[in-house]
């Protein structure tokens, strides 16, 4: 599923409580906060994920709605949604890629060429420029909030050891906490992985725009240093007995 995928993150048959979780730390408002503070349109309050038997599913259409740009006039954004839900529908395996091959979420060096399948499908040139211009003011404005996020992230323990030595009954305690984690963590998290999106794009669309090769693209990927780089590297150690348990 697109979209802070719940099967990924909470399991396809969540326990109510993990459910429960996640809509109120991402899925009923936090998400649809980020992308209004960030420059797209504001769909709140649709919740992004709904539930059927139990099992969580993303609303493609508030996903969609969520990526168009505050500043697109009412009736191309409505264009655009529509065009982007038959693409998908046309091409279902592009539901965990929609971010890359589906929707046009910032400017990035390829949306000349990528842009051309508005044409084909009845938008104008005029459509398209406003687009351009409306994801031009997004991409610019994307780095510049990251260090404000990792400063509202940093203020998360001082405030848990504070919530926690605070008289409060669990209850107040809990919602306290909870409340704490949206504005201190998931929110400023969610912005930070928008930007990181961003940067994803800009990167893939200069192999695609021929300015670099997909074999430099992968070389710079794998030189930063991940979580998950950091956990391989340290098996490695462990392995060869440099790096104890």
């Amino acid at each position: 599923m697109p979209d802070w995928n719940p099967a990924e993150i909470i399991s396809p048959t969540p326990r109510r409580l993990a459910l429960s979780l996640y809509q109120r730390l991402i899925t009923d408002e936090v998400w649809a906060t980020q992308r209004t503070e960030y420059g797209y349109r504001d769909v709140r309050p649709h919740p992004l994920m709904v539930t059927f038997g139990g099992h969580p599913y993303i609303n493609v259409r508030a996903c969609f709605n969520s990526f168009i740009p505050a500043s697109i006039p009412d009736d191309l954004a409505v264009r655009l949604v529509n065009f982007y839900l038959d693409l998908l529908i046309d091409q279902p395996h592009l539901h965990d890629k929609v971010e890359f091959e589906v929707v046009f979420t910032c400017l990035d060096f390829n949306f000349s060429a990528a842009s051309q399948r508005l044409l084909d499908h009845g938008f104008s040139v005029a459509d398209v420029e406003t687009l351009r211009s409306s994801l031009a003011e997004i991409t610019q404005n994307a780095p510049t909030r990251c260090q404000e996020e990792l400063d509202q992230i940093a203020k998360l323990d001082e405030r848990f050891n504070l919530i926690m030595s605070a008289d409060l009954d669990p209850l107040a305690r809990a919602f306290a906490l909870i409340e704490d984690c949206k504005k201190f963590g998931t929110l400023p998290f969610a912005h930070l992985a928008r930007t990181a999106f961003v940067a994803n794009s800009l990167l893939r669309s200069l192999d695609q725009a021929g300015i670099t090769s997909r074999e430099q693209t992968e070389s710079f990927m794998r030189s930063i240093n991940t979580v998950s780089g950091s956990f391989e590297s340290d098996g490695w150690q462990v392995a060869e007995g440099t790096l104890s348990w």
